[in-house]
């Protein structure tokens, strides 16, 4: 189901063996999807975030880099996540920002950073370029400022107020640390 509560079908693929600089991963289960515009991005589809369970991951959008921390890592910090520490638990962030408080889904794959057109068009924001700009994005205390919004129609999933996509992630090296369920921003 797609965020506007559309079904879609899409062919799956499974990797028998995917290596990612030392680490080595084994049937990991993918989707073929052209439906969001993956190939825009250079993707022939997804594999998600559940091969990668037992690692901490560090997005550097800004230098084109991943790196993979091993779960058996002690210095995590030396390997690059470090920053503010955001609880991440089910992939939900709740942020402070001049739309109130939202409650947003962490998205590497989304385009684009998203509020729900229904709050946009609530407080009656002025919308510029397909966008509206928030000053204030404050993630545990820690504001992040500013962040461009795109206003979005979407249904799913329910209780959400939008998305932190691609745009956040190229201002900001962050690392998904999945055992600790945080994530580190470093400004």
């Amino acid at each position: 189901m797609d965020v506007k509560g559309n079904v879609t079908e899409s062919p799956t693929f499974n990797v028998p063996r995917l290596r990612i600089g030392r680490a080595i991963f084994t049937n990991i289960a993918g989707l073929v999807d052209d439906v969001h515009g993956a190939s825009n991005y250079g993707a022939q589809g997804f594999i998600g975030p559940s091969p990668f369970a037992r690692y901490r991951i560090v997005l550097d959008y800004r230098d084109g880099k991943m790196t993979l921390i091993p779960p058996i890592s002690a210095d995590i910090a030396g390997a690059g996540c470090l920053g503010t520490a955001v609880p991440f638990v089910g992939g939900i962030a709740k942020a402070q920002t001049d739309f109130g408080d939202l409650t947003l889904v962490w998205d590497t794959g989304f385009p684009f950073s998203a509020i729900r057109k229904a709050r946009i068009d609530q407080m009656r924001a002025k919308v510029v370029s397909n966008a509206v700009r928030t000053k204030l994005f404050r993630l545990n205390n820690v504001d992040f400022g500013p962040l461009e919004l795109r206003p979005l129609v979407f249904s799913e999933p329910p209780g959400v107020d939008g998305f932190i996509g691609a745009n956040f992630f190229a201002q900001h090296v962050v690392c998904f640390d999945f055992p600790g369920q945080r994530i580190l921003i470093q400004r």
